[in-house]
């Protein structure tokens, strides 16, 4: 957009329109000839996405700009008496951001972009340097490690799938598996702590029977560990004429790997709401619509987060 101008702000939102197209404001400064900027921009290729632009007109409707005169003043980024933001150029914001137009989960074009940007790693738990975007930043001494004291006496591994995370600590004692305790590390990961390093070494050699449970299993001896949670979501209203269990699972996906979907339809008494565990790799709740596109129809249906597990 540089080319284009000078750019005061841009914006991007986290949510979509009525037709499911993502949409954002872009407002440049001094500009003299709004509509020949207008005509430039449309149609440029962003991404395999052609742009459609238009001035918005929040501003003109509020302050009821409908004279050439008017959107003079619009075009300039003047403000009206009564010293409300009026835009410029292609898309305005008030000083205080996006926020005044009542819209929820804004984004810059950066994050859309490049989601790492926004302070999330690929698991939302290991950060690059200056990454973290929160309000407060509390400095940890290189000294501090955890779990120390398991050091090679316990091994950490994540299991296959949630069935098998909900009935492990029966797994290991069918297996006769002589363990001290199993500890819950988030997401489909648990510890398993043993009696000493022998008794730790001698599990893990045994993938014969850890297999089948584990798609992956070390030796616990401080590394870096994944922050992932099991979210459980409601899919509100999807539409009996697509109602499919993989239909469910790729609402699931869209918010990170669907752990479990109702498998047998015919069982449910309530299908207008159903529930499906995603493995989350950061602390983002859910609350939004999603959009199904079908043969050459659109539906939405609500995706929201339970509040507790």
């Amino acid at each position: 957009m540089q080319r284009f101008g000078e750019v005061w702000k841009s914006y991007v939102a986290k949510k979509r329109d009525k037709s499911c197209n993502r949409f954002g404001f872009i407002s440049f400064k001094s500009v003299s000839k709004w509509k020949d900027l207008e005509k430039k921009i449309n149609g440029v290729n962003i991404g395999g996405c052609k742009l459609k632009v238009n001035v918005a007109r929040f501003a003109v409707e509020n302050n009821g700009m409908d004279r050439e005169s008017d959107r003079k003043k619009f075009s300039e980024g003047e403000s009206d008496k009564k010293g409300k933001a009026v835009g410029q150029g292609v898309g305005a914001f008030p000083q205080e951001g996006p926020k005044s137009f009542g819209m929820r989960g804004v984004r810059s074009y950066r994050d859309v972009v490049n989601p790492t940007s926004a302070g999330l790693g690929p698991s939302g738990s290991v950060l690059s340097p200056g990454g973290c975007r929160t309000g407060r930043v509390v400095m940890i001494s290189e000294e501090v490690s955890g779990g120390t004291g398991l050091y090679r006496r316990a091994v950490v591994g994540r299991t296959v799938d949630l069935d098998t995370l909900v009935i492990f600590d029966r797994l290991l004692r069918i297996g006769k598996v002589d363990f001290l305790r199993i500890q819950y590390l988030g997401g489909l990961s648990i510890l398993v702590s043993f009696a000493n390093t022998e008794a730790a070494e001698l599990f893990l050699q045994n993938k014969v029977l850890w297999g089948p449970w584990f798609s992956k299993l070390d030796l616990w001896e401080g590394q870096v560990l994944a922050v992932e949670r099991i979210a459980w979501h409601k899919i509100h209203g999807l539409p009996f004429h697509i109602f499919d269990p993989e239909v469910l699972r790729k609402i699931g996906d869209s918010f990170g790997k669907t752990l479990y979907v109702t498998k047998d339809v015919g069982e449910e008494s309530d299908l207008f709401v159903n529930r499906v565990a995603v493995l989350a790799g950061n602390d983002n709740r859910v609350e939004e619509f999603v959009c199904l596109k079908w043969r050459d129809k659109t539906f939405r249906v609500w995706v929201k987060e339970e509040d507790e597990v």
